[in-house]
């Protein structure tokens, strides 16, 4: 019994010739993209690991099957420095899987944004799935953008420094410091406090840019 629209050709070929594509599982429009940004990690992780969603278009196995891949040249994104990408595998019996990219925190990241394109390719297992979810776009930085320091932010966290505010951002994971209650700043600042007291008994001053030490009012 063939499904309706389908001819008996295009049936033998999705169930002979299964195939690999990225995918979401977050309705038709798959993104097949991601930014990534240390910023929002602790100042003192160095690593961490992406994971890029895969599908099989056609039926599980009994097998683990090699999904085959190849990193453009267009990549900006050093392999070895940046980046290494671990095993490529479509897992027996599943249908959804993911390769694990393990991103590395390197200094240049502080002012750039890396790219790295990962694109599916036909391997022994698997075809290449849908011709316009091959590609996975995977940008990489370290960057922060210091908001206007306002009299409200001075007085909450003191004297604006680089260092200062990416460890800040890394402490209460938000970017934004818009509209701001009294009530919601105290909060954060104290939050702060705290995260810099167990900082420094692990790692000693936290110095900031201009050589100073970090210190919250």
């Amino acid at each position: 019994m063939l499904l309706p629209g389908c001819k008996k050709d295009d049936f033998y070929m999705y169930s002979s010739q299964p195939a690999i594509y990225f995918y979401s599982g977050v309705g038709v429009n798959m993104p097949d993209s991601a930014a990534y940004n240390f910023i929002l990690l602790p100042v003192t992780q160095t690593a961490d690991t992406v994971y890029l969603p895969v599908r099989v278009q056609g039926f599980s196995n009994t097998a683990d099957r090699t999904i085959s891949y190849t990193v453009a040249d267009s990549s900006t994104a050093v392999a070895g420095t940046h980046y290494t990408i671990g095993k490529a595998v479509l897992h027996a019996g599943r249908y959804v899987d993911s390769i694990p990219v393990y991103l590395k925190r390197t200094a240049d990241m502080a002012n750039n944004t890396l790219k790295l394109y990962v694109q599916l390719k036909p391997s022994a297992d698997l075809e290449q799935g849908y011709s316009n979810h091959l590609v996975y776009k995977l940008t990489v930085t370290d960057r922060v953008v210091p908001p206007s320091w306002t009299y409200t932010l001075s007085s909450t966290f003191g004297a604006y420094s680089h260092v200062k505010f990416r460890f800040i951002v890394s402490v209460l994971q938000v970017t934004s410091f818009t509209g701001l209650l009294p009530s919601q700043a105290a909060a954060m600042a104290t939050k702060c406090k705290l995260a810099l007291v167990e900082y420094e008994a692990a790692n000693g001053p936290l110095i900031d840019e201009n050589g100073a030490r970090v210190v919250f009012p």
